[in-house]
Order: C-alpha cells, then sequence, then structure tokens
C-alpha cells in the first residue's frame, strides 16, 4: 500500500540512482578514469542533474512540499529542453557517430533526454499517489518545514549526493576555471595538472552571443533580399525575338519544357501545362498546408515527359503527371482542383526534402532537369554568412544526392534548366545567362539578357525567360 514511507524509498532510490549513474558515470568513470572533459552543454545537462538530486534531498529532509516538488519539474523542464538542443545538432549525424564516449552504445546527451523524460513521467505519477496518503497531502500544502530524520538508507543517498556534487564542482574548477573563465565547446582532456589545465582555459568566446540576442540569428536570410550589380559581364548580348502574355492567370514561378508542352508553376502550388500559353491543357492545384511546407514555389522541371515538379524555396518538391490512369480517391487527397487529367508526380501526399551537405543553410531559387535524365539539379542562393553557390544533383530514383560542387562567380541563381551537360542558369547579380559544364562545376561563358526575368527554359536555340505574367523568348 501506498503511504509517506514508500514515497519516501522510491524518492531515495530515484536520487541515487541519478546521481551515482548519469552524473557518477560520466565525472567519475569518463572525466576522473579516462580523461574525457565535459563541454559546456554536457556541463549543463549535468548540472540539472545535480539540481534534481539535491531537491530530491531537501524532499527527503524537509518533506514532499508543493515549492520543491515545482521547482523539480521546471528543473527537469527546463533541462529536457537543453538536452534536446544538444541531442538536435548530432541528431542528423551516421550510425555511431557522436560526442564523446559512449555508454553502452549511447552518448550522454541522448541519456540526458531519457532521464529528464523518466523525472517529469515520475513527478506525474507521484502527484497522483500524493493525493492518495494524508500524511503527504498535508506536507504538500503545508507552509512550515517539518525536519525529518535521516535514517541509514536516506543518509547513505544524501552523502552519495553530497560527494558526487563536490566531485564534479572539483573537476570543473580544474577543467574549466573560476570565472569569468567558463566552459569551451570542445575542452582539451582532463587532467588533475591545473596549470596544464590553465593552458586551455578560455573567456573570449564566451559571452560574444550576449552583445546579439537574436531569435532569427539562427536563419539563413530570405533569398531577393539584396541590391543587384546591374552591371554586364563580359560576353555577348543575346537578341529578343518576342513576348508573349501567359493567358491565364497565377503568380507564376517557374517554368520548364518537356519536348512537347510547357509546365509553370505558381508560388502558391499550383501547375499548369500548355503548349502556346493562351490556355492550359491540364492544370492542378495543390492542397499545400496538409503535407510538408512547401510555401513559396521558386521553380520547375520536367522530371520524365508529362511530369512537372515544382520546388520551394527550402528544397522541398511536389508534382503533377498528366495521364490517363486517374485515381479519384488520390487525386482529390491531393489536390484542390484538377482537370481531372492528373495524379500526384511523386507518391500521394509525396513531397520530397532533399537534403544536401554544402547547401544545409542556404536556400534555393532553382531546379533543372532534362525529362529524360536519371538525376537533377539544385542550385543555392548565396548570402552574408554562406557566400558560395553549391551545385546539387540528386537522383530521381530515391531523391538522395550524388554529387556536390561549388561554382565560382559573382552570381545570383534565379532559375535554371538543363540541357545535356549543360546546366543553364538565370542570374539576377548582372541579368545574365550563365552556362555551366557540369562534368567539373565550371562556367562555360556567360551572356548579357535583354529583359529581366525569376526563370527560363531552355527549348533548341532558344531560352522561354518567366517574368511574371510575360515570357520572353531569346534567341541564344
Amino acid at each position: 500500500m501506498f503511504n509517506a514511507k514508500v514515497f519516501r524509498f522510491i524518492l531515495a532510490a530515484a536520487v541515487f540512482v541519478i546521481m551515482a549513474f548519469p552524473v557518477g558515470v560520466a565525472n567519475i568513470y569518463l572525466g576522473f578514469f579516462h580523461g574525457e572533459a565535459p563541454c559546456i552543454l554536457c556541463g549543463n545537462e549535468r548540472f540539472g542533474m545535480v539540481l534534481i538530486g539535491a531537491l530530491g534531498v531537501f524532499i527527503l529532509r524537509y518533506g514532499a512540499r508543493m515549492r520543491y516538488i515545482v521547482t523539480l519539474l521546471l528543473v527537469a523542464f527546463y533541462y529536457l529542453y537543453t538536452t534536446v538542443r544538444h541531442w538536435g545538432g548530432r541528431a542528423s549525424a551516421d550510425l555511431g557517430q557522436g560526442f564523446g564516449d559512449a555508454v553502452l552504445g549511447v552518448h550522454t546527451y541522448t541519456w540526458g533526454i531519457l532521464v529528464y523524460w523518466v523525472v517529469i513521467g515520475v513527478l506525474a505519477i507521484g502527484l497522483i499517489f500524493i493525493g492518495k496518503d494524508k500524511a503527504l497531502q498535508q506536507e504538500f500544502i503545508s507552509s512550515e518545514a517539518v525536519v525529518k530524520d535521516f535514517g541509514p538508507a536516506t543518509r547513505f543517498v544524501a552523502i552519495v549526493a553530497i560527494v558526487i556534487t563536490c566531485s564534479n564542482c572539483v573537476q570543473f574548477l580544474f577543467g574549466n576555471g573560476i570565472p569569468p573563465y567558463a566552459g569551451a565547446g570542445d575542452p582539451a582532456r582532463f587532467t588533475f595538472n591545473i596549470a596544464q589545465n590553465a593552458k586551455y582555459w578560455d573567456k573570449e568566446h564566451q559571452y560574444e552571443s550576449l552583445s546579439d540576442i537574436r531569435l532569427h540569428k539562427f536563419n539563413a536570410p530570405a533569398p531577393g533580399t539584396f541590391d543587384f550589380d546591374e552591371s554586364p559581364v563580359d560576353g555577348k548580348k543575346l537578341e529578343l525575338v518576342s513576348s508573349k502574355k501567359i493567358g491565364f492567370d497565377g503568380k507564376f514561378a517557374g517554368i520548364a519544357h518537356d519536348g512537347e508542352q510547357f509546365g509553370l508553376v505558381t508560388q502558391d502550388g499550383s501547375l499548369f501545362f500548355t503548349k502556346d500559353f493562351d490556355k492550359a491543357t491540364s492544370f492542378a492545384h495543390l492542397d499545400v498546408p496538409n503535407g510538408a511546407d512547401i510555401h513559396n514555389t521558386v521553380d520547375a522541371a520536367f522530371f520524365e515527359p508529362g511530369g512537372l515538379a515544382g520546388i520551394a524555396q527550402n528544397k522541398t518538391l511536389y508534382g503533377a503527371l498528366v495521364t490517363k490512369d486517374v485515381d479519384d480517391y488520390i487525386a482529390w487527397k491531393d489536390f484542390l482542383e484538377s482537370s481531372g487529367d492528373v495524379m500526384p508526380l511523386f507518391d500521394s501526399k509525396g513531397r520530397p526534402e532533399l537534403r544536401t551537405i554544402r547547401a544545409r543553410m542556404q536556400y534555393t531559387m532553382s531546379v533543372a532537369s532534362d525529362a529524360k535524365s536519371d538525376t537533377f539539379i539544385t542550385v543555392s542562393v548565396p548570402h552574408e554568412r554562406a557566400e558560395q553557390i553549391v551545385v546539387s544533383e540528386f537522383s530521381k530514383k530515391d531523391n538522395k544526392l550524388v554529387r556536390e560542387g561549388v561554382l565560382e562567380g559573382d552570381y545570383y541563381p534565379v532559375g535554371a534548366d538543363m540541357r545535356g551537360d549543360v546546366l543553364y542558369l538565370l542570374s539576377k547579380q548582372h541579368n545574365c545567362l550563365v552556362r555551366v559544364n557540369m562534368k567539373d562545376f565550371t562556367v562555360k561563358d556567360a551572356a548579357n539578357l535583354p529583359v529581366e526575368g525569376s526563370d527560363l527554359a531552355i527549348v533548341k536555340d532558344r531560352a522561354y525567360i518567366l517574368d511574371g505574367d510575360t515570357v520572353h523568348e531569346v534567341k541564344l
């Protein structure tokens, strides 16, 4: 039967387990015996567990008072957040990778998530049982502290908690120094030679972020927020042949051609197929909110004849395929409206999210593919914290990265198309058409455009430049 005695026994066991294993093993076994020095985030997580152990000892000594229980919950909640933040930086790593030694195959920050989740869960269950015992109820609502005697078991637990806490203090004092010195992201190995440790104490980089407190500084700037250089490049100027207004409505963002027809996508996730821009032969309006985030479509490409793909600036794909075999069940699920002869290009609700290496912190404004090729291309746009232009090639079979390269040059690619081994880029910087050799990611040449635009499609010796609701035909 549950009562105050059982509650204190369970609490004492929990304090012992937390202090002896997650904290004690990391401190004594990994630290003192293996020389592993905790990074600043590991130390933060360990400090949270020490606080939980200390609060547990307070409850053993002064009863299950509301202030201790609530503080315990807040501590567990906050340090669960900090641990997930630490783990999140490593979550995308390949199998077995991580920071520091693993304990039973799992790294310490992952153990931290488990510990804090268990603490929160046990607290929730404990609050239920506190209400079932009158003595615990009285302790919970009491405003007066009543000192309780320690028995042999609780005294042992308190001693373990104090010893482990002091041991951690010694480790952090030797490894990190006294204020204003603080922890390091990649610390040197731990040693009791404080003179050696002092060489690696760091205070220069610990407080830099306090001068720039912004949440949005972790995100790359949105594309299109720059002042562009409109000076011409060293190359020929292309000739404008004609201009034609698109005969149907939409905020058009991308254009493509598959050898038989043009495809157009809009910023809000609509896809149109047309042969002459006067009318759409087929169309589909995607159900944008339900599925992966594809807000702000930026370009289009044919992945196969009749299969038009759109891409959002966050490198998420979607598409529509013109076909006679239409499953109305799937079509209704994916499209708000359609011409009745289109199906999702990918699986139902299929919106592949592309993964890059060099361009992870950059948006894209272009996707390119030859309709009959096995791969497709995206090109990143530069910003002040990532100035390189990354060309990424993906397999159409599984949408996985095949290779990447860096394009040299002062360009800002907002549109692209692919013909053979040549990648055509429409650059907002200098308003030019750039030809790239995809064998080695080198620029073949650049030509000045007679008009501005946001995307292009290459058809034989012509470039069709999309400019809002107008398409310009330019002779190459």
